[in-house]
C-alpha cells in the first residue's frame, strides 16, 4: 500500500469517525472525504516536487563544493589563494547560503499544505 493510499484510508475513516454515515449524513460525509482527499492530494504532489526538486539541487551543490574542493586541495598549504580562487569561494558559499534557505522556505510551505488536511478533516 502506498502512502497516498494508507493517507486516502486514515481520512475516510476518521471522516467516518467524526461523522457516522446516516442517510441525512451520507452526502455530507462523502463530500468531506473528498475535501479531505483532494487536500491529501495537494500534500503529496507538493511533496513530491519539493523533494525532487532538493535531490536536483542539493546534488548540483554537492558537484559545485567537490569541485572547489579538489582546487583547493591542489593549493600547496604555504600558498595564499588568488584573487579567483576566493571569488569561486565566496559564490560557493552564497549559492549554499541561497540553496539552504530555498529548501527551508519550500519546507514551511509545505507546513501550510499539511495544516489544510487538519482544516478539512475537522469540517
Amino acid at each position: 500500500m502506498t502512502e497516498k493510499d494508507r493517507l486516502h484510508v486514515r481520512a475516510r475513516s476518521v471522516a467516518v469517525v467524526v461523522h457516522p454515515a446516516t442517510n441525512s449524513t451520507r452526502e455530507t460525509n462523502m463530500e468531506s472525504i473528498s475535501g479531505v482527499e483532494r487536500e491529501i492530494d495537494k500534500v503529496l504532489s507538493k511533496f513530491t516536487g519539493i523533494n525532487e526538486h532538493a535531490d536536483r539541487v542539493l546534488q548540483d551543490l554537492s558537484r559545485s563544493i567537490e569541485s572547489l574542493k579538489n582546487e583547493l586541495d591542489a593549493v600547496p598549504p604555504d600558498q595564499e589563494l588568488t584573487a579567483a580562487q576566493i571569488v569561486i569561494l565566496r559564490q560557493t558559499m552564497n549559492k549554499i547560503r541561497e540553496t539552504v534557505h530555498r529548501i527551508a522556505s519550500e519546507h514551511r510551505d509545505l507546513h501550510s499544505t499539511v495544516s489544510k488536511v487538519g482544516k478539512a478533516i475537522d469540517r
